[in-house]
């Protein structure tokens, strides 16, 4: 899914955008919602493509930023368990290199589904050779 396919209301995309170093940026964990996919997968995706990610795309927030940022969230409720890792923020361009890292994410995945599965094929069912 495209974020700009999204059944959200603008105003709820406008509340996921958040004014960092002179940038308007949205956060890993609101991107991740709307891709529907964990915050680790798409963190993940990026630490593969880093080079894909350029200071002007992408860059990590300062403990400083993180602790504004959980404050101005709506619902601190929903960040159950805290994080191990300091968030990372995308600017415009590095949330439209993220859409074509997330379908890179997908193929592989639906690659790694199709491909044949290791080792020895399971015989089911009966077989008229067989001595009982």
């Amino acid at each position: 899914m495209k974020p700009t396919e999204t059944n959200l209301p603008r105003t709820a995309l406008e509340q996921r955008i958040h004014e960092l170093r002179g940038h308007n940026v949205m956060l890993d964990h609101d991107l991740a919602g709307l891709y529907a996919v964990q915050v680790k997968v798409l963190n993940q995706a990026v630490r593969r493509n880093a080079d894909r990610f350029p200071p002007d795309f992408m860059f990590q927030l300062t403990y400083d930023e993180a602790t504004r940022s959980r404050s101005e969230e709506a619902s601190p409720d929903s960040r159950r368990g805290g994080r191990r890792y300091l968030p990372f923020a995308f600017t415009e361009e590095g949330v439209a290199m993220l859409s074509s890292v997330q379908f890179k994410v997908v193929f592989e995945a639906i690659r790694q589904l199709m491909a044949p599965r290791p080792g020895p094929a399971k015989v089911i069912g009966f077989r008229a050779d067989s001595e009982d």
